[in-house]
């Protein structure tokens, strides 16, 4: 099927996509054969300067009237988007977020009180009305979260640590969503984040959130591999947990087992929801 003129114009053209594509590649191999040095977060991060360069020459596009977080900024969250890309990923997501709770019979705007936990510059949290729920959102990266504060005037943000806990108080929430932050966690920070959100919800409250599963497998060399097919979490580059070089590659079967188990009622949604990037969805009820 022909892109429509506006599909083409938000592509980027073929020089550009491939460069970074192979930029990318170049960064993740130089990233394995750094690590024993430890320098895999500077092979990484050249990667993503240069992303951002990438992206830099983008047309200013109409938006909902907010402003557009800069390449780096996008980069940082999203491993390189165009605007278009970044703004309807970040309108589906929201989309699919609302469906979800409106599934259960209780709509989003019912409720008191929403945290989206690693918000980074706001792709979902911009596309919340400015009434409802009183909108909060956390990161651990200062620059996100300050872009977030000046120009997202509906949310109010807060900045995190990677480890836990939090500076919310006990049952602050109805709502915690956390999308593509498991994902790049290891397996003694997952433990005490999911501690850390049943802290934070109220009675009855739910945490959604998004892991890498059998979508992503195809990624996974033959000793990942194995492990996964063992039901066991796969790590890669922990050292680096919070940025798009540390990659978590869940088993339903391990979610299931160890983080399930003290998260009390959990429901599973295979990947596919429009703007989580196939990724799948646990809805947990502590």
């Amino acid at each position: 099927m022909r892109a429509s003129e506006d599909q083409r114009s938000a592509r980027p053209t073929h020089g550009a996509e491939t460069v970074r594509t192979w930029a990318r590649r170049l960064a993740f191999a130089l990233a394995r054969a750094l690590h024993g040095l430890r320098l895999a977060g500077l092979a990484f991060r050249a990667y993503e300067r240069l992303a951002a360069t990438q992206l830099r020459g983008e047309k200013e596009m109409p938006t909902d009237g907010l402003a557009v977080p800069p390449p780096h900024l996008r980069v940082l969250v999203a491993g390189g988007r165009s605007q278009r890309a970044f703004l309807s990923s970040g309108a589906q997501a929201a989309a699919s977020i609302r469906a979800i709770v409106d599934a259960s019979g209780q709509h989003l705007t019912e409720l008191d009180a929403v945290l989206d936990f690693g918000v980074g510059c706001g792709r979902i949290a911009r596309h919340w009305p400015s009434d409802g729920p009183a909108w909060h959102g956390s990161d651990h990266d200062e620059r996100l979260v300050a872009w977030c504060q000046g120009n997202l005037a509906h949310l109010q943000v807060t900045r995190n640590g990677v480890a836990p806990p939090t500076g919310y108080g006990d049952a602050s929430f109805d709502l915690v969503y956390a999308i593509s932050v498991f994902t790049h966690l290891d397996e003694e920070l997952q433990h005490r984040w999911v501690a850390e959100m049943q802290r934070l919800l109220r009675p009855g409250g739910r945490l959604i959130f998004t892991t890498h599963g059998d979508a992503f497998r195809g990624r996974l060399r033959r000793h990942e591999a194995q492990r996964y097919e063992r039901d066991e979490l796969v790590v890669r580059f922990a050292a680096e947990q919070g940025s798009n070089l540390c990659s978590a590659f869940h088993p339903r079967g391990w979610v299931t087992q160890c983080l399930g188990r003290s998260l009390g009622s959990i429901e599973f949604i295979a990947a596919g929801a429009p703007g989580l990037g196939r990724q799948d969805i646990w809805i947990a009820r502590p």
